[in-house]
């Protein structure tokens, strides 16, 4: 990782062995790093779950203890990457996916998982993990599936990645529609995405896109509190034609090479980059002051063939556009902290078996490789370190 200088910076190490595998990849869009132990005469496994957010000087993850498709145990935690403090707040048998601060810090956002009963809702608590409450209310115990030329379908109602209006009283999130197999038998995943919104205080829920995207990111609201700003892949319209939806997929790509990021404000939602950057910009998250971290594919500018694919974080300060690291590599899961001081992502290269955590000044420098604590596999364990 290096800054547009190719500066490396000062990189810290910390220890840990981490294995990547895919969990329902696609389906709640986010990557569980395994480092496995055995307790008694069964196997465990501690899992890491991406898709983090980072709150300044606090970061949001998921620590989680069973087999590949079902856990036993699962904690929220909060760990602070400098002074390596870490607190359990929130402990439950299900996954607390996409966890995040509000924008003032006292409460946090997450989608509640249930494996067995094929749901995700969206809950919010306070900041110490109190007065937690159960904001949507869909299960899909009867969910039919049907048999298609392209695979089983499923229709379900399926929300994840919330994140807080900047006045604390909405919070905005992503819900699936579809639940299919993936191409090529690679599993199944969630797709069919839309954003919702749900008022704190009536509980109302209002339906702010109507595109089915294929996948989608965590939606953020921008300081007005009106637009928020997302990437989709693969939009289409209810009531197109199978071919209508590829013809419109197909016309998308031609005109903005894969450039997936969208402003809307739930009104005028016009099917058009927000701004183009190259090829593949996409994952943005936003400061306080409404710059933009996102991904761009960077082998073009760098020089460099087609393959293997490499991404580049940049950060967008009104017009201008700053290159945050240059990798050769992939990243995934970036998050800028509110501050808008510094970016954590997780980066791996080309075949290699494990990946890393990072954070680095918003300017690239002073890189830092993080590793997240691990909890014993037993309810009432405490952090490891």
């Amino acid at each position: 990782m290096y800054n547009e200088e190719g500066d490396m910076g000062k990189k810290t190490k910390i220890t840990i062995c981490t294995a990547i595998i895919a969990l329902f990849f696609g389906a709640m869009n986010y990557m569980i790093h395994n480092s496995g132990t055995k307790e008694a005469s069964r196997k465990q496994e501690s899992y890491t779950i991406g898709d983090l957010s980072f709150y300044n000087d606090r970061i949001l993850y998921v620590n989680c203890w069973g087999g590949l498709h079902i856990t036993d145990y699962c904690r929220l935690v909060s760990y602070d990457p400098f002074t390596k403090e870490s607190r359990i707040i929130h402990a439950t048998n299900g996954f607390q996916g996409s966890p995040i601060y509000s924008w003032d810090g006292k409460k946090i956002a997450y989608a509640n998982v249930e494996l067995k009963r094929d749901a995700s809702n969206i809950c919010v608590m306070d900041a110490d993990g109190g007065n937690q409450q159960q904001l949507t209310h869909d299960y899909n115990d009867d969910a039919k599936t049907t048999d298609t030329p392209t695979g089983k379908v499923q229709r379900v109602v399926y929300n994840a990645k919330p994140s807080f209006s900047r006045d604390g009283k909405r919070v905005i999130f992503a819900r699936a529609s579809m639940k299919r197999e993936r191409i090529r038998g690679y599993g199944e995943m969630y797709t069919a995405w839309d954003i919702f919104e749900i008022d704190l205080e009536t509980k109302a829920i209002k339906q702010l896109t109507n595109y089915r995207f294929y996948e989608i990111s965590r939606p953020f609201y921008f300081s007005d509190d009106k637009r928020f700003i997302f990437s989709g892949t693969d939009p289409a319209m209810p009531g197109l034609s199978a071919i209508k939806e590829m013809d419109l997929r197909e016309d998308y790509k031609r005109r903005y090479q894969d450039n997936t990021i969208f402003i809307m404000d739930g009104r005028n939602n016009e099917l058009k980059p927000a701004f183009t950057y190259g090829r593949w910009t996409s994952q943005p998250s936003v400061t306080k002051d409404d710059s933009i971290l996102f991904l761009a594919m960077t082998n073009d500018m760098d020089g460099l063939p087609p393959k293997p694919v490499n991404y580049d974080l940049f950060l967008k300060k009104g017009g201008a556009i700053m290159r945050v690291t240059k990798n050769q590599g992939h990243i995934r899961y970036p998050s800028i902290s509110y501050d808008g001081k510094r970016v954590f992502f997780n980066a791996y290269k080309e075949g290699m078996k494990n990946s890393s955590e990072y954070i680095v000044n918003n300017d690239g420098k002073e890189l830092t490789e993080v590793a997240f604590p691990v909890i014993g596999p037993e309810k009432g364990s405490k952090v490891d370190h």
